[in-house]
C-alpha cells in the first residue's frame, strides 16, 4: 500500500491510516510505502518534508521516528526493516539516504536489519548514505557524499566514502 502525506496536518495526535502518527503540526509532502503490518511512521512537532521524500516500512514492526523541527531534503529515502530514528532540529539534505539492512541476504550472513540512530541537531549533506548500525552524535556534520558505514562521535565532522573524521568540536547553525 502507497498513502501520501499532503498540506499541513495539524493535532495533538492524528493516525494516518495507521501507518504515521503526528504530534502537533506538519509541513510537507511525502510518500509513505507500507509493505508490513504494524509498520509507523512518527512525526515531531514541526516537521519539514519537503517534495519526494519516501519511506519504506519494509518489515512487521518497522518504525521510523522524526524528532521535532526536522527537515528531510527533497527526494530523502529510508528504508527501515527494523528502526531509523532522527533526532530533534536535524537538517537533512537532498537526496540522502537512510538503510538500516542489506535488503538482500547472503547465503552464510547472519539476516536482518540493525537500527539506524541520528542525535540531535545533525546535518546531513546532500547524496550521503547512512548505513545499518550507525549512530550519530548529536551536533554532528556529515558531508555532502558520505557513506557512513560505522559511528560518528558527538560535534564531529565526517566525509568521505567510507565517512573518516576530519574535525572535532564542530559547531553549525
Amino acid at each position: 500500500m502507497i498513502a501520501r502525506l499532503a498540506g499541513y496536518a495539524v493535532g495533538s495526535l492524528l493516525q494516518f491510516r495507521h501507518v504515521v502518527i503526528v504530534h502537533g503540526a506538519v509541513r510537507g509532502w511525502a510518500r509513505i510505502a507500507r509493505r508490513a503490518p504494524g509498520a509507523h511512521l512518527v512525526l515531531g512537532n514541526r516537521v519539514r518534508l519537503h517534495r519526494g521524500v519516501t519511506v519504506y516500512l519494509r518489515a512487521p514492526g518497522a518504525i521510523v521516528r522524526v524528532g521535532e523541527r526536522t527537515a528531510l531534503g527533497r527526494r530523502t529515502e529510508i528504508h527501515a526493516d527494523t528502526e531509523v530514528r532522527i533526532g530533534s532540529r536535524c537538517a537533512v539534505s537532498w537526496d540522502v539516504q537512510f538503510v538500516d539492512s542489506d535488503q538482500h541476504n547472503l547465503h552464510g550472513a547472519a539476516a536482518g536489519g540493525v537500527p539506524i540512530r541520528v542525535g540531535d541537531h545533525v546535518w546531513i549533506g546532500q547524496r550521503s548514505l547512512i548505513l545499518k548500525g550507525v549512530r550519530i552524535g548529536d551536533g554532528a556534520v556529515v558531508a555532502a557524499g558520505s557513506v557512513v558505514t560505522h559511528d560518528v562521535p558527538a560535534r564531529a565532522l565526517v566525509a568521505g566514502s567510507p565517512a573518516r573524521v576530519i574535525r572535532m568540536g564542530v559547531d553549525w547553525s
